[in-house]
């Protein structure tokens, strides 16, 4: 959004809807600023929610199993057929 303020007047003319140009240049710098403070704590809820023992923050993506999702992609493709 915040790079998208550089091109509002063209966005305008052209009859794009881009975020500053529906809400202009404040209204689209003021959504970017929420947009930023509300990644704080989805950061840190990421952060928090790591597995002290590999240290990753992404184990909210882990099945209930404990398998990871790379690892279900790999076992996928190791059953595929060979050609």
């Amino acid at each position: 959004m915040i790079y998208a303020c550089q091109d509002v007047d063209f966005d305008v003319r052209a009859g794009l809807r881009s975020v500053p140009a529906l809400f202009g240049i404040k209204g689209a710098l003021r959504l970017a600023a929420l947009c930023h403070v509300a990644m704080v704590p989805v950061v840190l809820g990421v952060v928090a929610s790591r597995d002290p023992g590999t240290g990753t923050g992404l184990d909210f993506l882990r099945r209930p199993d404990g398998r990871g999702a790379a690892s279900v992609g790999m076992s996928m493709r190791s059953s595929l057929p060979t050609i």
